[in-house]
């Protein structure tokens, strides 16, 4: 893990920016720290629909599984599944 370390001086509203440190983070935790420091946890959000995977230990690993044998090409074809998707899924 690379520190990084940058000094931010506050706007005229004593705002500053985060841009650059954090490309991929939708929000942040502040904690305040005894010493005074300000410790921010960069998070990113799931949609509801997609937040249950990470509930259930079982199915993500299992998931995972799946996702790293693809990888390795150790999968056979088992035909369409077309016709089995119900189109209410997709909201």
């Amino acid at each position: 893990m690379a520190l990084v370390s940058k000094k931010l001086i506050p706007d005229a509203r004593g705002r500053i920016s985060l841009k650059g440190l954090f490309d991929n983070a939708d929000s942040f935790r502040a904690e305040k720290l005894d010493d005074g420091s300000i410790l921010l946890t960069p998070f990113v959000e799931v949609p509801q629909r997609e937040a249950w995977i990470y509930k259930n230990p079982e199915a993500l690993s299992k998931l995972e599984k799946g996702l790293s044998q693809i990888g390795k090409e150790k999968g056979k074809y088992l035909g369409d599944f077309t016709q089995y998707i119900n189109e209410s899924d997709d909201e």
